[in-house]
């Protein structure tokens, strides 16, 4: 048995919110409205639109803003530094392709980059840039702020075979990655390389050859090692109770992860289908569609994960 990375306690109100967190000492506490919708926790505060859904979350580097269809299915997450990530769906419901957009920039020496962006000269030649935007010259004086849509976009679109995903493709339609399904679980991946993809690496494959990528799992399910044909682990990943990574989880080799579930690293969630769950807070972001039986006081928390018991 392996040595606990942390220990965690939790306390939850009758409603099944939790209301605080003790992580090896470090007390994180949790304040609800009425209807049960996380609205503080720590230097955090959260906003919902009237289905319920989170649509601002308040941070210390500023305001994640998350937008909705009309199905309240999450369209996209757009960041204060102009990133974002977008999701399209089918008639079934299932996620038909993902765009991510994001800046390539030079984070330190003269802090410089590039974009064809018609409202941005070619070169720049400031001091330093930080983590959300902002240009600063050597005496930490705010030069200018990124505005308008970033300077690149991938395009992952999805093929499924049922409620699995069978195959990824590149915006122009070049294979990226293909999955092979046991009786209920992912057990591997096969990349194809780059194929197109702006960036090396980003969203592709670190072996630029492709390979084929196998997926070893406990018995809840996660994803704790990923090893190549050869039985060399690429990949290992710890997690807390709710799916929390003790570990980056590295697209290029992988993004399935807790529960075998699809992680979306930029978007810190992961996608249960018909709903996306925060393992941050230990909650889903949007309203359960059933609304729980009277008699079993733990169903009618519709933002609960497995009743708080995972």
């Amino acid at each position: 048995m392996k040595k606990p990375i942390r220990k965690a306690k939790y306390q939850y109100d009758e409603a099944g919110n939790r209301i605080e967190q003790n992580e090896d000492g470090k007390i994180t506490k949790y304040r609800y409205n009425e209807l049960n919708e996380l609205v503080e926790t720590g230097d955090k505060k959260y906003y919902y639109d009237a289905n319920g859904n989170l649509v601002e979350k308040e941070t210390r580097e500023g305001t994640i803003k998350y937008d909705y269809a009309t199905d309240n299915r999450l369209k996209g997450v757009y960041y204060p530094d102009g990133s974002q990530v977008e999701y399209e769906y089918d008639a079934l419901r299932r996620k038909s392709s993902r765009t991510q957009g994001y800046y390539h920039l030079s984070r330190k020496g003269n802090g410089w980059g590039w974009s064809n962006r018609e409202d941005w000269d070619d070169w720049k030649d400031w001091d330093e840039w930080d983590d959300w935007g902002k240009w600063y010259d050597g005496e930490k004086n705010s030069l200018k702020k990124w505005k308008g849509k970033p300077f690149y976009e991938e395009t992952t679109q999805y093929l499924y075979d049922g409620l699995n995903v069978l195959k990824e493709y590149g915006e122009h339609g070049q294979p990226l990655a293909q999955y092979y399904q046991g009786s209920d679980h992912t057990i591997a991946r096969k990349m194809f390389g780059y194929h197109g993809r702006k960036q090396e690496g980003y969203e592709g494959n670190v072996q630029s050859k492709g390979g084929l990528l196998y997926y070893h799992e406990d018995a809840l399910g996660n994803i704790l090692d990923v090893t190549d044909r050869s039985g060399e682990k690429r990949a290992s990943y710890s997690y807390d109770a709710f799916g929390n990574l003790f570990s980056h989880m590295a697209a290029p080799y992988n993004a399935v992860g807790f529960t075998g579930k699809s992680y979306d690293a930029k978007a810190g969630m992961i996608d249960f289908g018909s709903r996306w769950y925060s393992p941050n807070e230990g909650r889903f972001t949007t309203m359960d569609t059933f609304a729980g039986w009277s008699n079993q006081p733990l169903t009618l928390n519709r933002y609960s994960y497995v009743h708080n018991n995972p």
